[in-house]
């Protein structure tokens, strides 16, 4: 069957009902994360899995995403590759959190970047800007909900294939995710990084706080869209300059 087009322009929650200041609440997610060394010649070697926990909150035209590892490594341990080398688990990296809030009054979203161990790291603060997702017409049922099949291609570096309940129209996914065509029951990264599965589901509960806006982000350097890009590639550059170091001292041993 011919695959269709979704794009979804509506920065809504719930439709048009998340103009509405009284929408609330929360859904729950299991994040997965893969750690590849990059070996010669392209390929790849996994050295670490991590397990967070990551609640979705919104509430009128705000969201705010949060998630925390579950992972305690008491002590920093080494994993050696196949190649010889050597790659250092960090520990305490349970308190390695990721932010990620959105004011729809302001078409605003601000989250967090390049995280080191025992903060946040950096904020980008940029405009939202909406998703194109392609529907594969392709049915499965997952954790008991019928779900559709969506891709996502190109962001963050890698595809992603979605799991989506169209029953319920709920756009607003994990991190950095929304313009969704329903609610987003599994998503995962193509490139095998990352992996969200629905663990809970709290929409339409009431929550306490009088705005979704972290604290975090108030004592945080919070940097434009310019900064943010030249500060990623200075970053990659450094990895790539290690790794061949890395490289050459392994051809030479």
């Amino acid at each position: 069957m011919k695959k269709s087009i979704f794009i979804f322009v509506s920065l809504f929650i719930v439709g048009h009902a998340f103009s509405q200041d009284t929408i609330q609440g929360y859904l729950k997610y299991n994040v997965e994360r893969n750690f590849f060394h990059e070996l010669p010649g392209g390929k790849r070697e996994l050295y670490n899995t991590s397990n967070s926990t990551a609640i979705l909150y919104y509430k009128g035209k705000e969201t705010l995403y949060k998630e925390v590892t579950k992972d305690n490594i008491s002590e920093n341990q080494e994993k050696r590759l196949s190649n010889g080398s050597i790659t250092i688990i960090p520990a305490n990296a349970d308190i390695v959190q990721s932010l990620v809030y959105k004011s729809y009054h302001k078409s605003e979203i601000t989250y967090s970047f390049s995280p080191v161990q025992g903060r946040l790291g950096n904020f980008l603060r940029d405009t939202i800007r909406g998703f194109t997702w392609e529907s594969t017409n392709e049915e499965n049922t997952i954790n008991k909900k019928k779900c559709v099949k969506f891709i996502l291609k190109s962001f963050f570096n890698t595809s992603w294939t979605a799991w989506v309940d169209l029953s319920v129209p709920f756009n607003e996914g994990p991190w950095r995710f929304y313009d969704l065509p329903g609610l987003l029951v599994e998503l995962s990264a193509d490139n095998s990084t990352q992996k969200y599965t629905l663990q809970e589901i709290g929409i339409g509960t009431p929550l306490t706080n009088a705005s979704l806006f972290p604290e975090e982000i108030n004592t945080a350097k919070v940097y434009n869209k310019t900064d943010y890009e030249k500060i990623e590639k200075e970053k990659r550059e450094r990895i790539r300059l290690i790794m061949e170091q890395n490289n050459k001292q392994n051809q030479q041993q």
